[in-house]
């Protein structure tokens, strides 16, 4: 410290804030998806677009046309290269944006009470939930909800989906990937990716 130039701190703090925003802004960056095989593996997207998603079948709305919504857009990202990786492994990612903060966050809780009953109302699911917290811009937690879906095809098989919801100022943030027995984030790599995602509807334009 003496043979340089400026401050010399005795103790050096950090403090976590959002990521820098990245093209397409207010949606995942490539930059936040993780490899599932260590080294292996090339994350691609489609543009924004109209929604067409089929859900987990717990959320018991409509995904397509999100009541009180005013727009809303769907990216897919899908992950190549990866040897280990079945077909079709991916992550849906939808955006509704809603006149008012208020109705958001009335729409996540209504998706929150949706999971939670749809064990009881569908018969063959079991759901279990989870808080996620990331700091947004202005020092705030964001909040958002993971939830493992286990859907019961018949008496022998079962098809997993991991979801995630957040409200995030007047925008909703829904996710859902749709792992397999062996392949799959693990929880940390998921919850880390759900926060992110409440960072970026941060960003947008």
């Amino acid at each position: 410290c003496s043979a340089a130039t400026g401050t010399c701190p005795g103790s050096v703090k950090t403090a976590a804030t959002t990521p820098p925003a990245t093209p397409t802004l207010g949606w995942l960056a490539f930059v936040d998806l993780p490899q599932i095989t260590p080294g292996q593996g090339t994350w691609t997207a489609t543009d924004p677009k109209t929604p067409d998603l089929q859900g987990s079948e717990c959320e018991n709305v409509n995904l397509n046309k999100l009541s009180g919504s005013t727009a809303a857009g769907h990216r897919i990202y899908l992950l190549t290269d990866d040897q280990k990786a079945p077909d079709g492994f991916g992550i849906d990612e939808a955006v509704y944006t809603f006149a008012k903060p208020a109705q958001a966050a009335a729409m996540a809780k209504t998706l929150d009470t949706n999971f939670g009953t749809c064990g009881a109302r569908t018969r063959t699911a079991t759901v279990t939930d989870e808080a996620v917290t990331a700091v947004g811009a202005d020092g705030k937690d964001l909040a958002a909800t993971t939830y493992v879906v286990t859907q019961r095809v018949s008496d022998s098989k079962t098809v997993t989906f991991r979801v995630a919801v957040a409200a995030v100022g007047n925008r909703l943030v829904y996710l859902m990937a749709n792992p397999s027995s062996g392949f799959d984030f693990t929880s940390s790599e998921w919850k880390a990716l759900v926060g992110r995602a409440a960072q970026r509807a941060t960003q947008f334009g």
